[in-house]
């Protein structure tokens, strides 16, 4: 009788397995987030307080900041930081940092892209359906496939703050020709790699969805790579130290360039975006790395 009492019990298990493993499929699970006060902008001394606080290796050489910082709400995750612009309903940018602990087995998340809870009140927010039928693909900043060490942050790519419109030939040609070299970088050659992305608008920027979410006109990112064992708070010298900028169109044809032919100078992308990037670099040694164009 006792044997026939407790027969459900196995039953029981496999249903809420089951269930947990459609609830990660489906996004009922939202990774942990370390959120920023909206009030916090690009550049300030709380931001920095900030970056500080919560440690986060994705700011180690510094936050991007433009001549108007009051309107980029910076919100810091474990996975990436972003700076979010409500006038273009996409992230303004993501930063983060990649090297061999991002790499693991986990596979992709396959449910629908997310929202992200994060952001402040009253800013409008992307949604999954704004791009269906856009003929835009979602287009990752900080991919799916450099946070494959655990299913919390493979998730946390998903979250809309970090897509922008992307036609399919960008998305699937030299932008991810550059993500697979930089990935390659961080996780065959050991190199810890730190990299900022987003998209450039004009003022007529067309827009999609219900959300109007506006499309870029280019895909823009730098990188900077640095040899195993240098300290970023204590760089000196150009020595074991790359960086790496492009700015590629968001239009189709272009889905078999090579990523190499759209490299600019760190001091290019910094007029065409307004945005000033690796802060915490020594001034002269900024100068000095930020007019080259990568050659190698």
């Amino acid at each position: 009788m006792s044997r026939r009492r407790h027969s459900w019990i196995p039953l029981l298990i496999a249903l809420v397995i089951a269930l947990a493993w459609y609830g990660y499929r489906s996004g009922w699970f939202s990774p942990r987030t370390t959120s920023v006060p909206a009030t916090v902008t690009a550049g300030s001394p709380d931001a920095e307080r900030a970056a500080q606080t919560y440690e986060s290796p994705h700011l180690a050489l510094g936050t991007p900041v433009d001549a108007t910082p009051e309107d980029d709400h910076i919100i810091i995750k474990p996975q990436f930081v972003l700076s979010y612009k409500g006038e273009i309903v996409s992230p303004a940018w993501v930063a983060w940092r990649i090297d061999t602990s991002s790499y693991g087995a986990v596979p992709r998340y396959t449910g629908k892209f997310r929202i992200d809870t994060d952001l402040p009140a009253g800013l409008p927010r992307a949604t999954h359906d704004d791009y269906t039928g856009s003929g835009y693909d979602r287009g990752h900043l900080c991919r799916s496939l450099d946070r494959t060490d655990t299913a919390e942050n493979n998730l946390a790519t998903f979250l809309m703050s970090n897509i922008i419109p992307q036609t399919h030939d960008l998305n699937g040609g030299p932008w991810l020709k550059l993500e697979d070299y930089c990935a390659s970088l961080a996780r065959d050659s050991g190199k810890t790699v730190w990299i900022i992305a987003g998209g450039r608008y004009t003022p007529d920027a067309a827009r999609i969805g219900a959300n109007r979410v506006a499309v870029p006109v280019s895909s823009w990112k730098v990188v900077a790579i640095l040899d195993r064992g240098i300290d970023p708070a204590r760089i000196e010298s150009k020595n074991g130290i790359r960086l790496i900028a492009i700015d590629m169109p968001n239009t189709r044809g272009i889905i078999r360039h090579d990523w190499k032919r759209y490299r600019l100078s760190v001091d290019e992308i910094e007029a065409r975006t307004g945005y000033d990037f690796f802060g915490r670099l020594p001034l002269a040694l900024q100068d000095e790395l930020e007019a080259r164009v990568d050659s190698l």
